[in-house]
């Protein structure tokens, strides 16, 4: 229980210092998804009949518990483990640091598109995938995201303090520990992918194949 107090305190410590960090990581995330909807609003009329094959073909796949689990988990994870690889090379330099939060803007965008595609071709059904599908990964994927683009602005400030210093320093290394465990704690999200999402979309194929 203490260890535990201890960590928390250390979490909103940490917070309440790079506060504006991660306040510019959810408005770009934020940007991305609203981008996405109105995107869609313009293109989605090109793909609500391929939309509505692929999701055909895709709950009977799953309901025919023919899914590939571990393709499904190594794709999911080496999506996110890219996503958290990129963020760190770029946090590298100052003059490549803004593209990681165009990269949270990026993931935001295909929420949103996706968001709106499933919202408007499969109304109540879209939902429920929204709902229990797509938004817990994306929970449990956020915070890591943000904590990765806030944790390359902390390094930044930190070389400035030691401009004058070459080679890897302490602070380089203590930086690549943290992303290694920040592509260690994007696991569950890939299980969650890989184990909860079939089940789920199992549950639901009967609501489809009345309406697809």
């Amino acid at each position: 229980m203490v260890k535990m107090g201890y960590i928390k305190q250390n979490i909103v410590q940490h917070i309440k210092e790079n506060l504006t960090g991660y306040i510019i990581a959810l408005v770009f995330f934020l940007i991305g998804v609203s981008s996405g909807c109105f995107y869609y609003k313009y293109v989605g009329d090109f793909f609500s009949d391929g939309f509505g094959r692929y999701m055909e073909s895709y709950l009977g796949y799953i309901a025919n518990g023919s899914a590939d689990r571990w393709g499904i988990f190594f794709t999911s994870f080496l999506s996110s483990a890219e996503t958290i690889f990129f963020i760190m090379l770029l946090g590298l330099f100052t003059f490549t640091y803004p593209l990681t939060e165009l990269i949270l803007g990026g993931r935001g965008f295909v929420l949103g598109f996706s968001a709106s595609m499933l919202l408007s071709l499969l109304g109540f059904d879209g939902f429920l995938i929204l709902l229990l599908a797509l938004l817990p990964q994306y929970l449990l994927l956020l915070p890591i995201y943000f904590f990765c683009s806030v944790l390359a602005l902390i390094r930044l400030k930190k070389r400035r303090q030691f401009k004058g210093k070459r080679g890897i320093g302490r602070e380089d290394l203590g930086y690549l520990q943290f992303f290694i465990c920040a592509i260690v704690a994007a696991i569950p999200a890939s299980l969650y992918v890989t184990l909860i999402m079939p089940l789920i979309m199992n549950g639901i194929y009967s609501l489809f194949s009345g309406i697809l």
